[in-house]
């Protein structure tokens, strides 16, 4: 909101400098080019699937079976997990990147039409992993986890090709500078990937020890099988993705067919979601408790927008 509140002043004190004294509007077709930078908003992500307990898991038991595997029948209350629920909930900053976009368009006195083809590029970003409220597999987990690679998630490689029809409104006057206001709606090809990962403590680590370096017993007792063994997704989410920005910058006229000028733009996207089969589990194939029924999940990315400047070049003909 502060960002848009400081653009909203810009733009007003550009009029209020520039004036709008009913200049000569200008018609005809027009080519554009511009470069500038892209700052991202931070990035929300969801991530939810089916997750059962680690002594659920039937394929952590030795052949033939014995007691001290540790492993839980399917049977039992703990493994009777139903349907996906939420996992993780977190938040990423893609941070600044660049952006370049051509444009084609047409003016009409005061107004102007025009077909934008942008594309944009931002960094990668980690965190550790943030269990979502309420998940009791997960968070009975919570000591099994290795502490010199504790639960981790990453987006990386976040792009968009942005095909959009924008509307401005030039406020024309009897200098060489225009300032202008627009709006435009379209479709973003946006891809990024994604990973998340869980590590175990080695049974060298105190896998199947607790905070006291004591046998756990009870309900506590871990299947051996489970320790160092690292549960994994490596993903790339692609999804074209409907939008709208809002626009406004300012114009030097250099010459009666050559102009330059800088832009500020602000866009908002629909949500990216994918449901995608993890890559292991536990170190083994990517299977739920029964060792049969692919492990899964729905990754969800929220609030997608940016902010940009740009620096551009039109010529019109």
């Amino acid at each position: 909101m502060k960002r848009k509140t400081t653009l909203a002043l810009a733009l007003g004190t550009v009029f209020l400098a520039t004036g709008a004294l009913g200049g000569e509007a200008r018609r005809g077709f027009y080519t554009g080019i511009e470069l500038g930078l892209a700052s991202a908003t931070d990035l929300n992500s969801a991530v939810s699937g089916v997750n059962h307990p680690t002594r659920c898991d039937q394929l952590l038991r030795s052949t033939p079976p014995v007691a001290s595997d540790n492993v839980l029948p399917l049977t039992d209350a703990a493994c009777q997990v139903g349907g996906a629920q939420p996992l993780s909930l977190n938040a990423f900053d893609p941070g600044t990147g660049f952006v370049g976009a051509v444009s084609l368009g047409y003016s009409l006195d005061r107004l102007r039409v025009e077909f934008e083809y942008l594309n944009r590029s931002h960094g990668d970003d980690s965190r550790l992993l943030q269990a979502a409220p309420g998940n009791a597999p997960l968070g009975s987990k919570a000591d099994e986890w290795s502490e010199l690679d504790p639960p981790s998630e990453r987006i990386a490689e976040f792009r968009a090709h942005q095909f959009f029809l924008n509307a401005y409104y030039d406020f024309v006057n009897q200098s060489r500078w225009t300032p202008y206001l627009g709006a435009g709606v379209g479709w973003a090809h946006t891809r990024l990937r994604y990973e998340n990962r869980f590590v175990r403590k080695t049974i060298a680590q105190g896998y199947l020890l607790d905070e006291n370096d004591q046998p756990l017993t009870g309900d506590a007792v871990r299947p051996p099988a489970a320790a160092g063994t690292i549960s994994f997704l490596n993903t790339g989410l692609s999804e074209t993705l409907f939008g709208f920005q809002l626009l406004g910058g300012l114009d030097y006229a250099l010459t009666e067919q050559v102009s330059v000028g800088v832009k500020g733009r602000w866009a908002r996207f629909q949500d990216l979601d994918d449901d995608d089969v993890w890559d292991l589990i536990r170190s083994h194939r990517p299977v739920q408790a029964d060792g049969v029924t692919p492990f899964r999940s729905t990754q969800a990315f929220s609030d997608i927008e940016y902010w940009a400047v740009t620096f551009g070049l039109k010529y019109h003909f």
